[in-house]
């Protein structure tokens, strides 16, 4: 790329953050004085998901808000930083109702506006969902979240607090394809969720809500046991479809919306199983917890590291 192309593209990425936070100040302008459980607005259950993007969050998230009791709210890929409110620093927003769903997306000039107006026309949700990826477990944004969450989104009946893994090879398989590059603070960021599943220490407040994204999709049992522990509906709604929501898959978009168990999300590694870039983000540690969540992976396990001994020599 020549230097040219990137200054420009440096400059676009800085209008865009100054735009986003004219943005942020306007919008939280907008809840000044705001108080949703003084309104008499309900979130009902308040689930705030956690996840490395590309761990099959939207895939999760877009199943339980088809299986779960409507209208149902969610906030997707909410920043943390100066605008702790989800309302004002979420991306995507959806909300779903007994007559379908409307879509707020990250880009409408007017997204602040409406999702405000969206909040006030459906007062008493049965479940709000709030989505960090990339993010700690434990942090200001979700103290100030547990801490304000009623007057943001309304009182709750429930709330609780669901970390969603992949295991290491298909993830940064999926994160290299997709972006091209896994930065290291990536890889110490899947490292401390697993951390926290295997130590099960109590980071997050309340019990942590543990999803095993590989078993969640191929074991229809599993799928029963958790929609039991979120109150959900039903299981069997949504589980073949593919979010559009980031683009879709890393590797097939949307092509296998209506059958996504055909897009073997679980041998993503082989495709990337020969780049130095690849093999260079494993380490004894990220093995070790790899087998702790997940429990042995031999063939991925064993290619890359040959593979990285091969590189290293």
């Amino acid at each position: 790329m020549s230097l040219r192309r990137l200054d420009k593209k440096v400059i676009k990425a800085v209008h865009s953050a100054r735009k986003r936070r004219r943005a942020g100040r306007w919008d939280q302008a907008l809840y000044a004085g705001f108080d949703a459980a003084s309104r008499g607005m309900v979130a009902g259950r308040l689930l705030v998901v956690s996840g490395m993007r590309r761990s099959g969050n939207h895939a999760i998230i877009n199943w339980v808000l088809h299986n779960a009791p409507k209208p149902s709210l969610f906030l997707n890929c909410v920043r943390t930083g100066h605008h702790l409110n989800p309302l004002v620093s979420c991306g995507q927003v959806e909300a779903f109702g007994p007559d379908g769903s409307v879509v707020i997306e990250p880009e409408d000039p007017d997204k602040g506006e409406k999702v405000r107006h969206l909040h006030l026309a459906h007062p008493h949700k049965a479940l709000t969902v709030v989505s960090y990826e990339d993010h700690p477990l434990r942090g200001e944004h979700l103290d100030t979240l547990h801490d304000q969450a009623s007057r943001w989104l309304g009182s709750h009946e429930i709330c609780q607090h669901m970390l969603i893994m992949r295991d290491p090879f298909n993830l940064f398989a999926s994160r290299l394809h997709k972006y091209g590059a896994v930065p290291t603070r990536i890889v110490d960021g899947w490292m401390a969720h697993a951390r926290a599943w295997v130590e099960d220490t109590g980071e997050a407040d309340g019990d942590l809500i543990k999803v095993n994204y590989n078993r969640w999709c191929v074991d229809d049992a599993y799928r029963r046991a958790l929609a039991e522990t979120l109150g959900l509906d039903d299981w069997q709604r949504g589980g073949d479809q593919v979010s559009g929501i980031g683009g879709g898959s890393s590797f097939d978009g949307t092509a296998y919306h209506g059958d996504a168990a055909r897009m073997r999300t679980d041998e993503r590694w082989r495709k990337l199983i020969d780049d130095p870039r690849y093999l260079g983000l494993f380490n004894d540690e990220v093995l070790e917890l790899s087998r702790a969540v997940f429990g042995p992976m031999p063939d991925a396990e064993s290619a890359v590291t040959r593979g990285g001994a091969s590189v290293s020599t």
